[in-house]
């Protein structure tokens, strides 16, 4: 059902990693749900939603609670590639706990509206990234996570260093381009 440039190169990345994923979609039309979930077409988004309107379906969906429910679950590691009004529709606070290190691949202004939380890393994204990784805006977030599941199967990037602030993800990537 997922065919977006993000989710592309995001499963390029997860289906050429060696070892257990659990991954989930945050979908406007039926919440967070299961990768493998079957699913019925639809039309409907977060993005441009207005925040009133957005809070109140991510509510009528159980995003927060549900979000909350994934990602405080034990892990060696929990990726988070949304756009703001899908962060928004999350409604992320001081309140969240993490189960294991978290990476969140954001822009700039997703990354203003979330707190600073144990465990968690923002990695901002913008139009250089894209350059730099030569990929797309769109498919940025997907391209970024994919090499970063590469270098952690090639044992080339220790997830232990992820939440380290001395190490530079960016550039840790760029180079094994």
């Amino acid at each position: 059902m997922y065919k977006g440039q993000q989710h592309v190169c995001l499963m390029q990345g997860v289906s050429g990693f060696v070892g257990n994923v659990d991954l989930w979609i945050l979908s406007a039309g039926y919440g967070l749900i299961p990768a493998g979930k079957t699913i019925v077409p639809y039309e409907c988004t977060f993005a441009g939603m207005g925040q009133k309107k957005l809070r109140s379906w991510a509510g009528q969906l159980n995003v927060p609670g549900d979000f909350r429910a994934v990602v405080k679950k034990p892990c060696d590691l929990l990726l988070i590639l949304l756009g703001k009004d899908y962060l928004s529709a999350c409604s992320i606070d001081g309140s969240i706990c993490f189960g294991g290190p978290t990476l969140l691949f954001c822009g700039s202004d997703g990354a203003n509206k979330i707190p600073n939380l144990p465990h968690l890393r923002k990695i901002i994204l913008g139009r250089g990234d894209a350059t730099r990784f030569r990929s797309g805006l769109i498919s940025l977030k997907g391209r970024v996570a994919a090499l970063l599941l590469r270098a952690i199967g090639n044992k080339k990037l220790p997830v232990s260093e992820l939440l380290n602030p001395q190490c530079d993800i960016l550039s840790a990537l760029e180079y094994r381009l």
